[in-house]
Order: C-alpha cells, then sequence, then structure tokens
C-alpha cells in the first residue's frame, strides 16, 4: 500500500479539525492553475491564481502535498512560494498535466462527454490541467479514494478575501504569533463544533473570507 501526505485515508492519521488537500500547480503565463482535493472528504476546486498572489492561495488551503511538473524542477522554477507553504512536493512527468488527459481523466471520473457542466470556460486549460493531475495521481496512488470525489468546484476570482501570510500571521486567525503559544487566535475563539465535519469548513471560512453579500448571507 502506498501512502502520501496528500492521499492519506486513515482517520488515526488524519488531522481532526482541518482539511487533509493534496494540490496540483501548473504555470499558466504569469499565472497558475491551481487545483486541491481532500481524498477523505471528497471535496475538489480548482482556480486561477495570479504568481503574486500564490503563496496566499496555498496559505488558505495548506495542503500537505502538491504535485508539480517535473520540468520546474529540472529547470529550477519552482515557484518561492512553494518551499514556504507547502511541506511535500512530488513531481511527475510533464505529459501528466497535459489538457487533453486532463479531460479524459475529468470525463472518466464524473462520466460526462463534456466539462461544460462543471462551468469549464474557454480560456480554462489550466484548470483542466491541475485537475486532470490530481485525478491521476490520486487513481494510481489510492484507488479507493476515488469512490466519494465529488464534482469539481471552480473558484472564480472576487469572492474570497486573499490574506498574505503576514496578514494571517499578524491576525492571529489559526495560528499564535509566538511559536509554542496556545490558545488567543480568532479559531481558538470560535472553534465549538463537536465533529471535524463542523471543524474543517470553520478554519477554511476563517482563512478565506467572503466578500460577496449574496454568499455571506446565503
Amino acid at each position: 500500500e502506498t501512502i502520501t501526505p496528500g492521499t492519506v485515508l486513515a482517520d488515526a492519521l488524519l488531522p481532526e479539525r482541518r482539511n487533509n488537500f493534496l494540490a496540483s500547480l501548473v504555470p499558466d503565463g504569469d499565472a497558475y492553475g491551481l487545483a486541491a482535493v481532500d481524498v477523505s472528504t471528497g471535496e475538489m476546486s480548482v482556480e486561477r491564481v495570479d504568481a503574486g498572489e500564490l503563496a496566499a492561495a496555498l496559505g488558505r488551503l495548506e495542503p500537505s502535498e502538491l504535485l508539480l511538473p517535473r520540468s520546474l524542477e529540472a529547470g529550477g522554477a519552482v515557484p518561492a512560494a512553494v518551499a514556504g507553504e507547502v511541506p511535500a512536493s512530488t513531481f511527475r512527468d510533464d505529459w501528466m498535466f497535459e489538457e487533453d488527459l486532463g479531460a479524459q481523466e475529468l470525463m472518466r471520473l464524473f462520466d460526462v462527454r463534456s466539462l461544460e457542466g462543471f462551468g469549464f470556460q474557454d480560456g480554462d486549460g489550466a484548470l483542466v490541467r491541475a485537475a486532470g493531475a490530481l485525478v491521476q495521481y490520486v487513481r494510481e496512488v489510492r484507488p479507493a479514494g476515488m469512490t466519494h470525489l465529488r464534482p469539481v468546484r471552480i473558484r472564480r476570482p472576487g469572492h474570497v478575501m486573499v490574506l498574505d501570510e503576514m496578514t494571517r500571521r499578524n491576525m492571529e486567525l489559526v495560528e499564535p504569533l509566538r511559536a509554542g503559544a496556545r490558545g488567543g487566535t480568532l479559531l481558538a475563539v470560535l472553534d465549538e463544533p463537536i465533529t471535524p465535519m463542523g471543524a474543517r469548513p470553520l478554519r477554511r471560512w476563517i482563512l478565506e473570507p467572503l466578500v460577496t453579500p449574496g454568499g455571506i448571507w446565503r
């Protein structure tokens, strides 16, 4: 059995009160296609992230493992944000991040003939590449995690506030400013959910506050 940081399913190895995201990153000009999946809960999302906001996006997701094209390693072009926000990086052959293969993987997973129903548009090639690479990796490493993956959710810019590392730390949202200190964070004050199913989204909501009234009041 192969176990990687992002594909753990055993409850004893999973953090109880936060998601365990496996993420995938592909360059797209001056931006990146970023996909994330929590194999234990089935949540999967994709988004396009500007290069300047990559660190904030990774800090919000807190992925335990990140998939990257091998050419980034060979060319020394791995974004600096990756080293600062992700504990483990896994490099895969570039052909595993191709758009056609990614689309086939997603259509096979959800048994559809087109990705239009999920909201993919022209210009979303990097999102398809990132999501397809994730699905292919999970199918290879953790087939048991495929059975409950939910339809992919596309995150468009402008729905959540982007919080960089300095902001997250100084506001003590989920981690105290002083290393080793306990409590004193916004999460510690609000962390009343009894089950992990309630605690995980609470942490995520704190790290990605909504900015649109419709989403806030929903």
